[in-house]
């Protein structure tokens, strides 16, 4: 199975290297990836200047550009025989309305809307929990497992999120709803301004959705309209 495999936090970021090499036991994987961290630029193209493209190994580019732009040039240019896009892992949670503002979902967004199934996969931190990509990557492979058997690899969108425990234990998977609540949020004046203040772990939740599955420790999986 070809794979495109992107992100937003960039070509070097640990989830996506712990990825790729997970990816690359049972699948062929081509790495399209922004050159820097493009996180939260949401579903941004570059239409207006060229975009530079670095190899950096086999199957492996980098793009200076949005995670929609990598997308778009790989399935274009790179790897147009590509059947699947993944994209993450995401360092952070991408739940509830966080997806319309998430580069890693749109880079799965953009695979979906050019005819292939799209995946996002986010690992929810937290500063009480080490993170171990490794073990992100194992549960990952577990859910990605899941959504293709399930979409046939139709053309259809995933959003995985992925619990932060400290286990081993692969966590139950709940297939679940995207939960509507945004994130409730403050602006701190500071001297330059305005600071952007969450409390993003204490957010409220819809019961069985998204936010409350994955904060409650199973892998969420939704699809996506």
């Amino acid at each position: 199975m070809k794979v495109l495999l992107s992100n937003d936090d960039g070509i070097q970021a640990e989830g996506i290297q712990a990825l790729k090499m997970a990816l690359r036991r049972t699948m062929d994987v081509v790495v399209v990836a922004p050159e820097t961290e493009q996180s939260e630029c949401g579903h941004r193209v570059t239409t207006k200047r060229p975009l530079i493209v670095k190899q950096y190994g086999e199957a492996e580019y980098s793009v200076d550009g949005s995670p929609a732009d990598c997308v778009r040039v790989g399935l274009l240019e790179l790897a147009p025989e590509t059947s699947l896009v993944i994209s993450g892992m995401n360092h952070g949670g991408n739940v509830g309305a966080d997806i319309w503002m998430s580069g890693t979902v749109a880079a799965a967004r953009e695979g979906y809307l050019r005819g292939r199934c799209g995946i996002a996969v986010s690992q929810v931190r937290r500063r009480d929990i080490r993170d171990d990509w490794d073990r992100s990557a194992r549960f990952a492979c577990e859910a990605i497992a899941f959504a293709i058997e399930e979409s046939k690899l139709a053309s259809t969108l995933w959003n995985i999120n992925l619990p932060a425990v400290d286990t081993a234990a692969i966590p139950a998977m709940q297939c679940c709803q995207t939960d509507r609540t945004v994130l409730p949020l403050n602006y701190r004046k500071t001297a330059d301004g305005y600071q952007f203040e969450a409390d993003y772990h204490g957010r409220p939740r819809t019961p069985e959705a998204d936010i409350d599955v994955c904060f409650g420790g199973r892998i969420s999986i939704s699809l996506l309209d």
